[in-house]
């Protein structure tokens, strides 16, 4: 197999067609440089040069091909040495994003990924976003992706297979009919939503809210919530709600997209829900420290 040096010393050659000129611009003798080119010549079963006039040596058209395909290994090696200590010092490469979509409301994600690719334009950053956390928080699981964004709280079962940090609070509002009397009230009590109808997402796709949901009317009511429609979905449940279907339990933050149908009061009950960043349990990309070191730099600046 021919060296990359060997390559390198046929090629100053190619260049010069004098045995000296080329051995001085590579810092070796001439006689090195002779007896590297024909170490060459014999592991590829042809000869480069022509040396027939021992005055001028000419390129042979075996030769002159060889050279015109190779000529750019050299370079090739560098940048492949350059981009892949790029990929080591986490600098390049590919980082996907699973993203619960109410997220968006609390989390500024597109400011975070702006200043990664700020400090690190060679990454390539992609977005899956889903309704669900615990669809999310499978695709961390099962490797889709590298970090998720999902929630927690103080009733959730601990994390199989990955693992969290908690990055902070969320606050949870209510989603309240204009047409309701409950929209009249500035502050919103345990005992004025007790006997109400609520718009809650499926329990398949957010069993662990549905189940706070319920353990919270357990504890302070001894009975389930009346959830009186399931929908998927913030414009959906908002849609609902503004026909006074029902209330809907909504992350601080998002947006009112029916402000002149229905509003948007604080909470009572429902505290100590979590923005949850998941990863893999054990992990050694220098990639994912970074995009997590800029998050953390960057998080007290979202936080509503």
């Amino acid at each position: 197999m021919v060296t990359l040096k060997q390559i390198q010393y046929f090629l100053a050659l190619a260049a010069e067609l004098h045995f000296a000129r080329a051995a001085q611009k590579l810092g070796i003798t001439q006689a090195t440089l002779s007896c590297e080119i024909k170490k060459m010549e014999q592991k590829l079963g042809f000869l480069l040069f022509d040396r027939s006039d021992k005055w001028e040596i000419r390129m042979t058209e075996a030769g002159k091909s060889y050279r015109h395909l190779i000529e750019k290994v050299p370079e090739s090696v560098q940048n492949a040495a350059r981009e892949s200590a790029k990929v080591a010092r986490g600098e390049s490469g590919n980082l996907t994003l699973a993203v619960a979509s109410y997220i968006y409301g609390v989390l500024n994600i597109a400011a975070v990924c702006k200043k990664m690719h700020s400090l690190y334009p060679d990454v390539t950053i992609q977005i899956l976003d889903h309704f669900s956390a615990e669809i999310v928080e499978d695709y961390v699981r099962q490797r889709k992706a590298d970090l998720g964004f999902s929630v927690t709280h103080e009733f959730r079962a601990p994390l199989d297979g990955i693992t969290g940090k908690i990055l902070f609070d969320i606050p949870v509002q209510l989603a309240i009919s204009a047409k309701s009397p409950l929209a009249e009230k500035e502050k919103i009590t345990m005992d004025d939503i007790k006997d109400s109808n609520f718009i809650m997402p499926p329990r398949y796709t957010q069993p662990h809210l549905r189940q706070t949901f319920d353990n919270f009317f357990t504890a302070h009511f001894h009975k389930l919530p009346q959830v009186v429609q399931e929908v998927e979905g913030f414009h959906g449940m908002q849609q609902f709600v503004a026909e006074g279907y029902g209330i809907g339990l909504f992350p601080g933050g998002v947006k009112n997209e029916f402000p002149d149908r229905l509003v948007f009061r604080d909470m009572p009950i429902l505290s100590g829900i979590f923005l949850m960043l998941v990863m893999q349990e054990e992990y050694n990309s220098t990639l994912v420290n970074n995009f997590i070191k800029i998050l953390f730099e960057e998080v007290s600046t979202f936080k509503r």
